[in-house]
């Protein structure tokens, strides 16, 4: 995880520029693929947040969870390990004007009871797909260009 907003943060992280940030062990990224839309709930459940893991384990760059709502706005973020947003628990983020590409994940989860709205943001070549929404969660996604990913552009489970 290269930033994690939890608590009930409603801090703006703006203009930031995350790439690269991968597992220093193990199977490479690229290397991993979902084999098909049925395994899209176990992805989920994968995404779980791994905070205090001594595994190391990333699952996103950007993190925000429990009730935080902070403004993620005008980042690039690209090929880091895993998702490049996770959105969990009841967090209520927006997020607008994001780059986001290269990910083997998909390019923002939104998962458990989370609310947030996706605007205007740039989501593309990601081979985890472009948005994926699961559980109760409930997305507000405008104005945002998907293109080019391996998976759908959007899979609500």
């Amino acid at each position: 995880i290269a930033v994690l907003l939890a608590g009930s943060t409603t801090v703006v992280l703006e203009g930031n520029d995350l790439r690269d940030n991968r597992k220093k062990s193990g199977t490479p990224a690229s290397q991993q693929r979902v084999q098909a839309q049925s395994q899209a709930l176990r992805v989920l459940r994968e995404l779980e947040p791994e905070i205090s893991s001594t595994r190391g384990g990333k699952r996103a760059a950007i993190l925000v969870q429990d009730q935080a709502a902070p403004i993620v706005r005008g980042n690039s973020l690209s090929s880091n390990d895993g998702c490049g947003i996770l959105v969990c628990n009841s967090a209520n983020p927006t997020v607008e004007g994001n780059t986001i590409r290269n990910h083997w994940r998909p390019a923002i989860a939104i998962r458990n009871t989370a609310r947030c709205l996706l605007r205007k943001n740039s989501l593309f070549d990601n081979e985890g797909g472009g948005v994926m929404v699961g559980e109760n969660a409930c997305p507000q996604i405008e104005e945002n260009e998907f293109r080019g990913h391996k998976k759908h552009a959007a899979v609500w489970l």
